[in-house]
């Protein structure tokens, strides 16, 4: 009569944490714990009822005791390691600041004055067996090759003529050909323009010369500028595609 007894009271009590009847203290069960004591209360149920069928399913009373340890299992609290508000700031590696060196101005480079202008002019066609040198000018009106052929600037202009002479120092005839030495001339005037020759139908016209010169004879050849009425002295610029240089005056 004991046994029962004490199987009622603690039924109760198991009803009452299981419905909250009581109101203190309240108890907050897991469903691991809540399971554990229905299971453990059947059993105490079973284990003294005389009727009891061998079909009937409860866990082991070890089970249970693992299940309630299960759900009341303590575990360590992890301690977040604290982080700083302040930004992280990172110092910055000093450079070095490169070694400055004197770079030396480069030289100039310096073109050597030619002995006679006849050598100039040679070196800018750079011809085998032929001089080119300049002769003379002459200042006019117009320009008259033959009595077909006049070229006349328009008002307030005059020609300018320069006059060269080319030379075939070898033994036998060759055809002297202007074209491909790609010599350019620019006539610089006094009041700053600068002016290119005319491109003139002259068959002497030193900038498209293609003819044949006699063993040891020369030919006469002609370039033509048309300049203000009032300029009187100028200087002829002759280069190549090399950078080659001369500068002729013209006064």
């Amino acid at each position: 009569m004991k046994g029962k007894k004490s199987i009622i009271a603690f039924i109760l009590l198991i009803t009452m944490l299981l419905c909250g009847c009581a109101s203190e203290p309240q108890y907050n069960l897991t469903d691991a714990e809540s399971d554990a004591i229905a299971q453990y209360s059947a059993y105490l149920l079973l284990k003294y009822d005389k009727n009891k069928r061998a079909e009937r399913k409860l866990l082991d009373k070890k089970e249970l005791e693992a299940i309630y340890n299960e759900g009341n299992e303590v575990t360590e609290a992890v301690t977040p390691t604290p982080t700083s508000s302040e930004p992280d700031v990172t110092t910055p590696t000093p450079t070095e600041e490169p070694e400055v060196t004197d770079t030396p101005e480069p030289t100039p480079e310096i073109t050597p004055e030619p002995k006679n202008l006849a050598e100039s002019l040679t070196k800018l066609y750079g011809k085998d067996d032929f001089i080119v040198e300049y002769g003379y000018y002459k200042l006019s009106s117009r320009y008259v090759e033959n009595e077909y052929s006049v070229i006349t600037p328009k008002d307030g202009e005059q020609v300018l003529a320069l006059y060269f002479l080319i030379k075939n120092t070898s033994k036998e005839t060759k055809k002297f050909v202007s074209k491909d030495s790609k010599v350019s001339y620019f006539l610089h005037c006094d009041n700053g323009d600068v002016l290119g020759p005319q491109i003139c139908a002259l068959p002497n016209d030193i900038q498209f010369l293609n003819d044949d010169i006699a063993a040891g004879g020369s030919y006469d050849a002609v370039l033509l500028f048309f300049v203000n009425e009032e300029e009187k002295t100028y200087t002829l610029d002759a280069k190549d595609n090399t950078g080659l240089e001369y500068e002729i005056k013209i006064n």
